[in-house]
């Protein structure tokens, strides 16, 4: 090759690195203006889908029960100011008949729950004037019965319907069950274990404590419908089993493994890297998980499907398949799996059980969940939807919860399947 060859051969080479490196210059820059670009379209579709819950009020991720207690802080000193202001419920319209309501609600604002392993809460001891709570129980209505003659022992489960907000302790529905027995010459004895913010599911695994640690009733009373409709309407993972707590629980838990972190990453900590590394990857999924909740595309990506979902062959003439029609059915379905195991657990240890799906508000109303959750819950569950008739409008306080009158309609509507097992049960015991 001569010296001229050699020479044009080099700047060729020159050439060549030199348009190499303009465009690796200019892919960089493509590529940083590129991710420039998906970075602002990620954060403004965070920040709309954050200012679009602050528009409208609906956040994606379920809120918290916030009339639920959760027993932060131990009930404070009989007599003392209420740590919590009084519920909404006491103002409601349909208690001014009601002469001792507010006091009620104040006893109410004092009455913290516990923490019960794998049913989130249990109620806490209480003692008050118009709200008494002992090892669990609220306390009843109880009818004389002579000495050395039995009575059959019905426990009920449920919510807050159950357990009697805005009820005094004689009035709940259990109470009321065991005064119109007494009146029928029937003595019963009542348990009433409802409990603030149960589900169906909840109930199950509490009739499985119970049945191992508390006298075998005759008969066990479940009280279903509002809570379980309701729960799955605000779940971020339908058909599942859940509470009301839930997001709290898990809110504490992303504390402490926050804290852990904090603690791990402090010099001296032994084996600081390893054991950070399942944190990090949790704290990874919760960032993401947070950012989904609040992205507007999302959002819109969720209202299209909800739109535009095509139905099945042959589905054509079946109603729009909405959000709320699937958490009503998605409700019907675990409760039927909670019923499930509640008949189990009954089959086991003698125990009759009676299931009642209990009225609400919107009962009837096509938008509820319960209108898609409704046909699909059948017997033995006893439909009583229908126990306020026209009188609804005196006795609801919001979409489930009744004054005292409420209470007496239900468990009327209950007396009229219980008074024939209960008739049976006095036959069978001479």
């Amino acid at each position: 090759m001569s010296r001229h060859e050699g020479a044009g051969a080099r700047g060729a080479a020159r050439c060549r690195l030199g348009a190499l490196a303009r465009g690796l210059r200019t892919g960089w820059s493509v590529a940083a203006r590129s991710l420039g670009v998906i970075v602002v379209l990620l954060v403004l579709n965070e920040a709309l889908g954050w200012g679009w819950d602050a528009a409208t009020g609906s956040a994606s991720s379920p809120p918290v029960a916030q009339r639920i207690l959760v027993g932060e802080a131990p009930a404070p000193a009989k007599g003392s100011a209420p740590t919590q202001p009084l519920d909404p419920l006491a103002a409601s319209p349909q208690l001014r008949g009601y002469p001792w309501a507010r006091e009620f609600f104040r006893e109410f604002a004092d009455a913290a729950d516990l923490y019960a392993p794998f049913r989130a809460e249990a109620n806490g001891d209480f003692r008050g004037r118009y709200l008494n709570v002992d090892d669990g129980v609220r306390r009843s209505y109880e009818p004389k019965v002579a000495a050395g003659h039995p009575a059959p022992t019905l426990t009920f489960y449920g919510g807050s319907t159950m357990w009697g907000e805005a009820q005094r302790d004689g009035w709940t529905i259990p109470s009321v069950v065991a005064r119109l027995a007494a009146a029928a010459g029937f003595p019963i004895r009542v348990v009433n274990r409802g409990v603030r913010g149960y589900v169906s599911w909840d109930e199950a695994l509490l009739f499985e404590d119970d049945l191992a640690n508390r006298p075998r009733p005759d008969f066990a009373v479940f009280y279903d419908g509002w809570n379980d409709t309701s729960l799955q309407s605000l779940a971020e993972v339908v058909g599942q089993p859940t509470q009301y707590l839930v997001t709290g629980v898990r809110g504490r838990l992303a504390a402490r493994d926050k804290a852990e972190r904090q603690a791990l990453s402090e010099p001296g900590s032994h084996q600081r890297a390893e054991r950070n590394q399942l944190p990090a990857r949790t704290a990874l999924r919760d960032l993401w998980n947070r950012y989904q909740r609040h992205s507007l595309v999302q959002k819109f990506l969720g209202k299209v499907h909800d739109l535009f979902a095509t139905a099945p062959a042959g589905a054509a003439a079946l109603p729009q398949d909405t959000a709320t029609d699937r958490a009503g059915r998605a409700a019907a379905r675990v409760y039927l799996r909670a019923r499930r195991i509640s008949l189990a657990l009954a089959a086991d240890h003698r125990v009759r059980t009676v299931f009642f799906w209990q009225p609400q508000q919107n009962t009837y109303d096509p938008t509820s969940p319960r209108h898609a959750a409704d046909p699909l819950v059948r017997a033995p569950t006893i439909n009583i939807a229908d126990a306020m008739g026209d009188r609804a409008g005196e006795v609801y306080l919001d979409g489930g919860h009744t004054n005292e009158l409420g209470a007496r309609l239900v468990a009327e509507a209950m007396w009229k399947h219980l008074e024939p097992l209960v008739r049976a049960w006095y036959r069978a015991h001479g």
